[in-house]
């Protein structure tokens, strides 16, 4: 797929319904790429969800006024950590992968976090090679595996562990 215009934006009051829709949508296709699951939070309100973008730190993408993707950050909290953060919830709708929208959202992360912390943290199952070509392009170095990081029913799942050096 060709590039694709997307605009990436960091969701706030109002896109708490977009949000719920495109988390759904990615705990029910891709179980294994997230620690939630679909079950977990298929009965939550829209008061909740809303409530994540309002109170954390996600991105989506959209293509016309359509959310295809959407990344999240927070900053590890306590004077020992404070220097990290985390990139979570990746997820690129499968037919807007291949058009540079998950380099975007990536981007964006690394972006908001530049005047944070030092390093930003990832988590992804060692399956999904495209994934970690993209973090990789970015600069996200591996620094361990983690087997059997997640189960789905009766499938365990590997981690990778990679890292973002802020200014480097």
């Amino acid at each position: 797929m060709n590039e694709v215009i997307v605009d990436v934006r960091r969701l706030g009051a109002g896109d708490g319904d977009l949000y719920k829709q495109i988390r759904m949508e990615a705990l029910k296709n891709a179980p294994e790429a997230f620690g939630s699951t679909y079950e977990q939070e298929a009965n939550r309100g829209n008061e909740y969800f809303e409530k994540k973008v309002t109170t954390s730190c996600v991105f989506g993408a959209f293509s016309s006024s359509e959310i295809v993707g959407v990344s999240g950050f927070y900053q590890q909290a306590g004077p020992k950590f404070e220097h990290k953060g985390v990139l979570w919830g990746m997820y690129v709708k499968p037919n807007f992968r291949n058009s540079g929208i998950g380099s975007k959202l990536v981007r964006a992360v690394l972006n908001h976090a530049r005047d944070k912390v030092e390093l930003v943290t990832l988590s992804v199952v060692t399956e999904n090679e495209r994934a970690i070509s993209i973090y990789s392009q970015l600069g996200f170095e591996s620094f361990g595996t983690e087997p059997k990081a997640l189960r789905v029913g009766t499938v365990y799942y590997s981690e990778m562990h990679m890292m973002y050096q802020i200014g480097h």
